[in-house]
């Protein structure tokens, strides 16, 4: 998904939709939406999921962006963590039914 920060994609996720329609939805407030698109604030990974599914788009897109550059960046970074910590994440990605993503950072770990 095409966007440098979150609000850039959620706005990019939301297209036409209105955001009174994307907030029905996605069971969250309005209010939120028009907070995180501007930037004041970002939405936690459960919100992002819901918003994910309302707006038919790749959580993992939603998130984090499709650039190679930053997964790159990313395994880098898990990489360095201590074991604890790959766990942690690989559970929170697994928990996502991020497959790809547990797959790729298995490589890397």
């Amino acid at each position: 998904m095409k966007g440098t920060t979150i609000a850039e994609r959620l706005i990019v996720a939301r297209g036409a939709m209105a955001r009174k329609e994307l907030a029905k939805k996605a069971k969250v407030h309005e209010q939120s939406i028009v907070k995180w698109e501007s930037g004041k604030s970002i939405p936690s990974i459960e919100n992002i999921i819901k918003i994910a599914n309302a707006c038919n788009v790749s959580k993992i897109g939603l998130a984090f962006g499709e650039n190679q550059e930053k997964d790159k960046m990313m395994i880098d970074e898990f990489k360095v963590l201590n074991e604890e910590d790959k766990n942690i994440i690989l559970k929170l990605i697994t928990s996502l039914n991020l497959s790809k993503v547990v797959q790729k950072t298995r490589q890397f770990g």
